[in-house]
């Protein structure tokens, strides 16, 4: 259970700076078209989804570390129970959770680059 909060706020968190890095984005490329390109509507779909997207997340890493067995030591050394960590408890061979955090790294990042090459090119030599 504390794994899957921490995941679920970690993820939410990210992506809610992923929409916030949008609203920029949209500020500064196009700032007369602002107020039509984020009203209230826009707001409010970008937030819950960021929710959505990041308890869903939380919830796969959640299912697959269920799924792994553990040798005999099980102690975590840390105060966060983190998912790296936890991993490398596993006797199995956690591929598919490492596949995983790297999609959603993906996923997550994914955005920001999309938002950073226009600002990027923009502010380039002249």
């Amino acid at each position: 259970m504390q794994t899957f909060l921490y995941l679920t706020f970690a993820h939410m968190e990210c992506l809610m700076f992923v929409v916030m890095f949008y609203d920029r984005f949209v500020a500064i490329c196009r700032p007369l078209q602002y107020t039509v390109i984020m009203n209230w509507r826009a707001c409010t779909v970008l937030a819950i989804t960021s929710w959505t997207c990041g308890l869903i997340l939380a919830l796969v890493h959640a299912v697959l570390l269920r799924r792994l067995s553990f040798c005999e030591s099980s102690e975590v050394d840390h105060v966060v129970y983190e998912i790296l960590p936890v991993l490398k408890l596993a006797c199995a061979d956690p591929w598919i959770s490492e596949a995983v955090i790297l999609a959603a790294c993906v996923f997550v990042l994914g955005p920001f680059a999309w938002c950073w090459s226009p600002i990027l090119a923009a502010s380039g030599p002249s």
